[in-house]
C-alpha cells in the first residue's frame, strides 16, 4: 500500500489512455476460436477482470457461470471470444443489444481491454487492465477513465489468504489512505471475502471521485 502514490496512478492513467487512443480497431478473425457467455444479470461486472479474484468472487456471489450456450431469453450478458486459450474480444450486451466491444491487447505482463462501439469509435467506458506475475496470477488490476482510477492490488499473505486493497482516485482526492477499501480472500472451493477497512469517504451507497 505504501508504494502506491498518486503520481503513480496518474502515470498509469495517462499511459493507458494514450494506448487506447493509439490502438487500431480491428475485429479478430473468429475462425477456430472458442465462444462462451456469462450472463451479467444487470450486476456491475467488469469482464476485463476475468481471471482475477475480484471477478471470481462477484461471479460466485451472484451465482453466474460461464457457459458455451446462452439460455433463451437472456438479455444482459458477455460474449467472450478466446483464441488459443487467450481472450481476444468481449461483447457486452444490454437488453439484447451490443453496448460495447472490448478488444484485448497483450504486452509484457499486462492485458488491456479497450472499449469500442460497434462502428469502431472509442467508447467512453472503463479501460480494464490486468497485471500478472510469473505464475500467471493477477497481482494488480485497474479501471481507467479520463478523470478516474480504480486500482486493485493483491498479495498472498499465507497459503489460503490473499490480501486486497481497492484504491479509488479522482481529481478531488488528496489522500489515498482515506480512499482505500481493504480486505482479504479466503481461498477454497467457495471463495470468501472479508472486508476489514472501509473509510467513511467510501461509505455506501455513493462514492464521489470527480469534482462537481
Amino acid at each position: 500500500m505504501e508504494n502506491i502514490r498518486i503520481s503513480y496512478l496518474k502515470s498509469l492513467a495517462k499511459d493507458t489512455l494514450k494506448r487506447h487512443r493509439k490502438f487500431k480497431f480491428s475485429l479478430p478473425d473468429e475462425t477456430g476460436t472458442e465462444i462462451s457467455y456469462i450472463p451479467s444479470k444487470r450486476q456491475i461486472f467488469f469482464p476485463g477482470q476475468i481471471g482475477g479474484l475480484y471477478f471470481r468472487y462477484q461471479m460466485e456471489k451472484y451465482k453466474s457461470t460461464e457457459t458455451h450456450k446462452l439460455r433463451k431469453g437472456t438479455k444482459n450478458y458477455f460474449r467472450i471470444v478466446r483464441q488459443n486459450g487467450k481472450i481476444v474480444r468481449i461483447d457486452c450486451f444490454v437488453d439484447e443489444k451490443c453496448d460495447n466491444i472490448l478488444l484485448m491487447y497483450y504486452e509484457d505482463n499486462r492485458r488491456y481491454a479497450f472499449p469500442f462501439l460497434e462502428n469502431g469509435t472509442i467508447c467512453e467506458s472503463y479501460i480494464q487492465v490486468q497485471e500478472y506475475n510469473d505464475q500467471n496470477q493477477v497481482v494488480s488490476e485497474y479501471l481507467i477513465l479520463p478523470r478516474q482510477v480504480i486500482y486493485y492490488a493483491y498479495w498472498q499473505s499465507s497459503e489460503q489468504i490473499v490480501q486486497q486493497h481497492c484504491i479509488f482516485y479522482g481529481p478531488i482526492i488528496k489522500d489515498l489512505e482515506e480512499n482505500t477499501i481493504s480486505g482479504y480472500y479466503v481461498l477454497g472451493n467457495q471463495l470468501t471475502y472479508v472486508e476489514t477497512i472501509r473509510p467513511a469517504s467510501l461509505a455506501y451507497p455513493t462514492i464521489k471521485l470527480n469534482s462537481q
